[in-house]
């Protein structure tokens, strides 16, 4: 009896396991080089949108976006609209620069993991343009050009860090 009490309670308490499966995949070399407008803009408000939401906790966020720089194409864009959402939702923070990489070159830009690289809080003057356009060149990939930090800073729940690696040693005496 007892052990079925405790396989119940164990059944009961346990969770079942929720996996995202985001629209596109994250930005890569590839999608980079495909991007018809490339341009690196800077975040200067974001406001969470409520209105026409029937969930109180809405997740949608429109930004107004400075264009401070363009790589590629044309960039008139004015705002952002991203989700923040911890499934494949993005974190972006005011007054920090950002990178884009977008197909159409519209008054707004809809931002996710698939068309952002995150900067940091530098102007871009610091090397940025030089290593974007290495990657959109050819001369470099995504990966080579930007740290693993940078490429993973704009997801919400960030990947799990690689496994320490195994000791084969055997222990001495």
């Amino acid at each position: 009896m007892r052990k079925i009490i405790v396989f119940v309670i164990a059944v009961l308490a346990s969770t079942a396991a929720a996996a995202c499966q985001c629209a596109g995949p994250p930005l890569d070399t590839v999608s980079a080089r495909r991007a018809k407008h490339v341009f690196v803009f800077r975040l200067l408000s974001s406001e969470l949108q409520t209105e026409g939401s029937d969930q109180p906790w809405t997740t949608q966020v429109i930004g107004r976006i400075q264009v401070v720089d363009t790589l590629r194409g044309t960039a008139n864009t004015k705002t952002i609209r991203y989700s923040t959402q911890q499934c494949c939702g993005v974190r972006l923070d005011v007054g920090k620069y950002y990178a884009a990489f977008a197909s159409d070159a519209g008054p707004q830009l809809s931002g996710d993991l698939g068309n952002l690289l995150e900067l940091g809080e530098m102007s871009p003057g610091s090397g940025d343009r030089a290593r974007i356009e290495s990657v959109l060149s050819g001369k470099s990939s995504l990966e080579k050009a930007f740290s693993e930090y940078t490429l993973d800073r704009l997801h919400q729940i960030p990947r799990p860090p690689k496994p320490c690696p195994s000791n084969n040693q055997k222990s001495r005496p």
